[in-house]
């Protein structure tokens, strides 16, 4: 990926996003990349769950480095860092395109010398930053060593850590060409009903087609008051209004299929405001109830999707 500037894009700089918003601003509009979006403030978050790795916060614990998922137990050793001590991560699309971003304060000669050991090569460098690629740096190329999944590219500097399959995916969110996430309207108004969210997860509500797009996101200063938020598209201000009624319905007096107990078991004070009427958008809060850890409507969105349709009315 001969000519790859990592300081020229959107992404350049090693200045951590804090919010949702101030993500999609720094991130491309690449063709690939408008469908899923993750930020995770991954200091702010692990700091409020504890050192232990176990608390109440852990369900949202690494939000933002989902591209990072398929990491062996041994990736630590083998990159040179822990990805929970970052300072702020970014992930946007979802495989075979897919690139997450970290900021945070990194060891590039040691990574670099860590990653040349396991057969990366460095192909080029601009501004400090490495790029370090393994074998043809193709998304279907065999497997890489097998701590390291198929992060086939790195983009490695003292600031930033960018991730890849695909030579030509890291090449494509480091365009300075492109107009930013920020441009579409949808991703812009769900991130901006997201507001302060530590970390957040912006895609469709199902893998149905035409699905509404959703944004979910953690509220928190503490531990203690930590709470959850759901952001919807909805065609109009109208129906933005009737799901913010089945929302408080639901979680009222309605039931869980998946955890077999009604939603007021498990959730408390629902309330719905419409927050943008063009694109329409309604933004959803509830708070975990007493006894619940947060991170109810994460496991929602990620699991079978009958629980979440029912919750904002899809």
């Amino acid at each position: 990926m001969a000519g790859c500037s990592s300081s020229g894009g959107p992404t350049g700089g090693s200045r951590a996003p804090d919010t949702p918003a101030a993500a999609l601003a720094r991130l491309p509009s690449t063709g690939w990349d408008s469908g899923y979006v993750e930020f995770g403030d991954v200091a702010k978050v692990s700091g409020l769950n504890g050192a232990a790795g176990s608390g109440p916060l852990t369900t949202y614990l690494g939000v933002g480095e989902s591209g990072l998922d398929g990491l062996g137990p041994d990736a630590g050793s083998t990159l040179g860092f822990d990805p929970l001590h970052a300072t702020a991560a970014v992930t946007v699309g979802q495989p075979p395109h897919q690139v997450t971003v970290l900021y945070g304060s990194f060891d590039a000669t040691a990574i670099g010398v860590r990653l040349k050991a396991h057969g990366f090569k460095q192909e080029s460098s601009s501004d400090g930053a490495a790029l370090w690629v393994y074998g043809s740096g193709a998304a279907d190329q065999g497997p890489n060593p097998a701590e390291l999944a198929l992060l086939n590219v790195l983009d490695v500097s003292a600031g930033r850590l960018e991730f890849a399959q695909d030579t030509a995916d890291l090449a494509a969110l480091d365009a300075s060409d492109r107009s930013p996430l920020s441009a579409n309207a949808v991703l812009a108004a769900l991130a901006n009903c997201l507001g302060p969210a530590q970390a957040a997860m912006i895609g469709p509500s199902s893998p149905a087609p035409g699905s509404a797009t959703v944004g979910i996101g953690l509220l928190a200063t503490s531990a203690q008051d930590a709470s959850e938020e759901v952001c919807v598209s909805a065609k109009d201000s109208a129906t933005a209004t009737s799901i913010g009624a089945d929302w408080t319905r639901q979680i009222t007096s309605g039931r869980s299929q998946r955890m077999a107990e009604p939603w007021s078991k498990l959730l408390v004070d629902p309330a719905a405001s419409v927050v943008s009427d063009s694109p329409a958008v309604v933004r959803l809060t509830a708070k975990p109830a007493p006894g619940s850890r947060v991170g109810t409507l994460l496991q929602s969105y990620l699991a079978p999707q009958v629980d979440f349709d029912a919750l904002i009315s899809q």
